[in-house]
Parts: C-alpha cells; structure tokens; sequence
C-alpha cells in the first residue's frame, strides 16, 4: 500500500513538474501596465491657443488635444509632432476658471512632445 501512495506521489509530481518546466507560452501585459504606458501619436498642429484649465493644440484636421501649459509655449504652429499623453489631475470645467475652486478631474494630456518636421 506504502509502495502504491509513494508512486502515486511521484507520477503526480514528475507530471506536475513536466506540465510547468516546459511552457513556452508569453503572457500578454497586465491590463495596468497597459493603461500606464503613455499613448505615442503624430500629428500636424495648425494653432496652439491658451485655456484656463490647459492648453490646447488645434490640428489641422480640425481635432483638439488639451496639453500641459508647458507645451503651449514652444513654436508648434504648422509643425508635425509625436506626443505622448499622461493622465493629469486639472481643474474640473464646473469652476470656470476660478482659482479658489478646488474641484478636478482626471484627463489625458499631452505632456510630451516631439517635433518631427
């Protein structure tokens, strides 16, 4: 009976063993890793223009991107860009633009940009 639990035991184990040692398979990333890595685009911007809660490029499809107010003050207009978008907390549009609210909300903007012609 000993001898039958302990080759029970060992067949279970060497197929165990077998069945983990030689996967082959590559997971897909996790769902956050995903969500984390920034977004990459590229674009043609044909005005930048000043808001009250961020910035925004106007491209010449007639699309808008809100962006940090950094990216407004470089020459973009009529560039062709790569960005990369971030989730930033900014002010919520509920207080119009009044510095003493302190509602926000969670958007993707442009953080990142790079100017390829």
């Amino acid at each position: 009976m000993h001898r039958f639990l302990i080759l029970s035991l060992l067949t279970a184990f060497t197929l165990t063993v077998a069945a983990c040692g030689d996967s082959t398979e590559t997971s897909a990333p996790d769902a956050d890793d995903t969500m984390n890595a920034p977004a990459r685009q590229s674009v043609t911007v044909a005005n930048v223009e000043m808001g009250d809660i961020a910035c925004y490029l106007i491209l010449d499809n007639g699309e808008m991107l809100k962006a940090d107010f950094s990216i407004c003050e470089q020459d973009l207009n009529g560039k062709t860009i790569e960005y990369e978008t971030t989730p930033v907390n900014i002010q919520s549009p509920e207080c119009e633009g009044d510095p003493e609210c302190t509602k926000s909300v969670t958007e993707d903007l442009v953080t990142s940009v790079t100017v390829i012609r």
